[in-house]
């Protein structure tokens, strides 16, 4: 099976645990995902997203200080190219 690209753009995960972090951006790579970006704090993924584009986003939904559903919300301000 070829490798999946996105149009060469990154997978931003962010969830505030590090194992499910670690294991997924693992088992992305290894799906063909060659480019994994990992973030542990919500807060971080707008300032990410200001100097870097992204192919896909996977949010956790509970997190400390900003969740996914916010965080999801923000994200489509910023960005009408992040969809639903």
């Amino acid at each position: 099976m070829a490798p999946v690209t996105l149009s060469g753009f990154p997978v931003l995960l962010v969830d505030d645990e590090p194992e499910l972090l670690r294991s997924a951006s693992v088992l992305l790579r290894t799906s063909g995902l060659p480019h994994v970006i990992t973030l542990e704090d919500g807060r971080a993924v707008a300032p990410l997203l200001a100097r870097q584009d992204i192919g896909a986003l996977v949010l956790d939904l509970s997190m400390p200080h900003l969740s996914g559903h916010p965080l999801a919300g923000r994200c489509q301000g910023q960005n009408k190219a992040v969809a639903d």
